[in-house]
This record gives structure tokens, sequence and C-alpha cells, in this order.
């Protein structure tokens, strides 16, 4: 077996209008909305019923699948260290410009621009309206 590309990465979101302006902020551009529910939508997810909205968001090459459950699931995303905890990454050129505007627009941060050694980066981890971590990454001197 081979894969042959990376088709989407999903994430299960609280409020699907607060995650698109979210990552629109981003450069991600909505795509596909659909509104799914019934037996073949509740199989596909591992559950006994589902009701659910998906809109798709586009950037370049990747593409983010944002679902809203309207049949209960998880408040909140797994803490970092659990298994199947997830966030994404997105480099950017200025870190600290990013972080002061996205601060300005009242995202919430998990840590302030700082060097990670390891990654020879700077970094800093915003939160989606879902508390979902967004890795900031700016490779190379700081200015």
């Amino acid at each position: 077996m081979n894969a042959i590309g990376l088709h989407h990465v999903g994430f299960c979101v609280r409020d699907l209008d607060e995650a698109v302006v979210f990552y629109e902020r981003f450069g991600f551009e909505a795509g596909d909305f659909i509104e799914a529910s019934g037996p073949d939508a509740a199989i596909g997810n591992g559950l006994d019923e589902a009701h659910m909205t998906i809109r798709f968001m586009h950037r370049a090459d990747v593409v983010l699948e944002l679902t809203r459950h309207h049949l209960g699931g998880s408040p909140a995303p797994r803490p970092p260290g659990a298994v199947g905890h997830a966030y994404i990454a997105l480099q950017v050129d200025d870190v600290q410009a990013a972080y002061d505007e996205l601060r300005a627009a009242g995202v919430a941060f998990r840590d302030a621009p700082h060097y990670v050694p390891a990654d020879e980066a700077w970094s800093a981890t915003a939160l989606d309206p879902s508390g979902i971590p967004v890795v900031l990454t700016q490779f190379g001197a700081v200015a």
C-alpha cells in the first residue's frame, strides 16, 4: 500500500462559524458546506447516530475539515500529552507580528513567542475558538 498524498485534516469544533472566521485569518478560504445525518454519517464517525455540519477550508495544498457535531461530543480537545491530542502548525514570516496582531484581535495564546532550540525556530501557540492549538512557527532569526 502506498499513500499518494494527504487529502485533508479534520477537527471537531464547538462553533462552526467561529472556526471559519478564525482560520480565514490565516488565509484559509471557505469551501464546500455539508450537512449530514443518519446512519451513513454515523457509521463513518464511529457513532450510533449523527447530525453534523461540515465546512472545508482551503489554503494552497492544505485542506481542513471543520466539523460541528450536533448530537453530543466532547466539550474540549484532548490535553497536551494525551493520546489523540491534535494541533495544526503554520509557518509564518514574523511570529512576533502574528502574535501581536492575533492578540489584538482577541485570540488566546498558550504561550508567547519563544525560541525552540530543537526546531531552530521561534514559536507561539494560539488557541482556536474550540481550544485546538495552532502553533505559529518562524524559522530563522527574529527581527
